[in-house]
């Protein structure tokens, strides 16, 4: 089965006006368009939506009984995952008290009190947003709860990430929720605590971002900051959330904060394609007021092909190979490669593992060049297949490459 006329079925079982066109599309269905269908909302981190949907229609037509058990499996795996993390934040309320403020982020915020059922919306980690003073009472915290520090990117300027001692369940502790310090995005963190509202979880007062705030949130991380890895989900959760809060969303508050964080950009792109793709109400003169004067269909087009990538575990597609695949001149494709090739000393040390002061490691330039040139050769017949994983991978991280300049312009 194709990835268009699957992403397109998806798409209908999660637009929120599609019910009446959704039993004539499955009946005709076979098994493996059913398997392409549960593959691409595992990739887009939507599978336990999509069960949902499919146990709404009342047993769909023509869904095999195997397909649908897969789907009630991994639907099962992530709600036991759903159930660890938040198991674990409540042991970790319970120590702190009342005197340390935890305001919840992102998936934590969007199961527990948007989707309102935690086996709705998948999570790899727990986000929490604490103030920077309180890290230390985080820290002896979460080493009583059986947490440590994870070592992977120890150096993250805003978030501290622990993990438990079975590596199961990993905990984010940020103290802002940009990823990276930078003057384009300037996000004013007291505001946010200001403007939080009280939910009440096992027992315990947590805090929440405003509904204005938690849209801006996942349109800042999810395409600002990361453009659109995670797919379909982004949209499925800018739907949820103004179904969620309709009559509560200020939508003047996300005018004005788009414009005040830096972000009209990735703002104006997310909640368009959610108002395209999901059927999410965002009023048309919201996107208006937003909507960037260097704006052109062009950013539909790569934000697209980012969202749909195939993510294939055997056509992992690197960002050199995107660029020097989607450069039009020969000149700059043979610049991209050389440049590849001749790394600075310091990394060629830290990849092939040589001492940086040592005489060998000009032996590896040369091996780097047969490396890559191997490398690269053996792609050239699947890239030819138009609809090979791989052509599509490349073609969605050259998007992603140029949707990332123009978002950051």
């Amino acid at each position: 089965m194709d990835h268009g006329k699957t992403n397109e079925l998806i798409l209908e079982l999660l637009h929120a006006n599609s019910n009446g066109r959704r039993q004539n599309q499955l009946q005709s269905l076979s098994e493996s368009e059913w398997q392409g269908i549960s593959r691409q909302s595992t990739r887009h981190c939507i599978a336990p939506l999509i069960y949902h949907r499919l146990k709404a229609l009342d047993k769909a037509p023509g869904l095999p009984d195997g397909v649908m058990s897969g789907f009630r499996n991994v639907n099962l795996y992530f709600t036991a995952k759903n159930i660890r993390f938040f198991h674990e934040l409540g042991r970790a309320l319970k120590i702190l008290g009342d005197g340390v403020p935890v305001l919840l982020l992102k998936g934590a915020h969007l199961a527990a009190f948007v989707y309102r059922d935690i086996s709705l919306r998948l999570m790899v980690d727990l986000d929490i947003l604490v103030r920077k003073a309180d890290l230390h009472k985080i820290e002896k915290t979460m080493r009583e709860i059986g947490f440590a520090r994870s070592m992977e990117n120890p150096d993250h300027p805003y978030h501290v990430a622990y993990i438990d001692s079975t590596r199961t369940v990993v905990v984010e502790v940020h103290w802002h929720i940009c990823s990276e310090p930078t003057q384009a995005v300037q996000v004013d963190i007291e505001e946010l605590w200001r403007d939080a509202r009280s939910e009440v979880f096992k027992g315990k007062t947590v805090l929440v971002l405003r509904p204005e705030h938690l849209l801006l949130h996942i349109c800042l991380h999810d395409g600002g900051q990361h453009f659109y890895l995670c797919g379909l989900r982004t949209f499925c959760d800018i739907d949820a959330i103004i179904r969620r809060y309709r009559e509560e969303i200020d939508w003047e508050v996300v005018v004005s904060s788009a414009s005040k964080w830096g972000i009209t950009k990735s703002a104006y792109l997310t909640l368009r394609l959610a108002k395209e793709m999901m059927g999410a109400e965002v009023p048309e003169e919201v996107l208006t007021a937003i909507k960037p004067q260097d704006f052109k269909q062009e950013n539909l087009v790569w934000a697209r092909k980012a969202i749909f990538a195939p993510l294939s575990q055997d056509e992992r597609v690197s960002e050199h190979f995107a660029q020097f695949w989607g450069a039009e001149q020969y000149k700059s494709k043979m610049a991209l490669f050389l440049a590849n090739i001749f790394l600075p000393l310091e990394l060629m040390a830290k990849i092939y593992s040589v001492p940086l002061g040592s005489p060998y490691i000009y032996l590896y330039y040369p091996w780097r060049f047969i490396e890559l040139s191997m490398r690269y050769g053996r792609s050239v017949g699947k890239i030819s297949d138009e609809g090979s994983d791989l052509r599509i991978g490349l073609e969605a991280e050259h998007s992603r490459i140029l949707l990332r300049e123009w978002l950051k312009s």
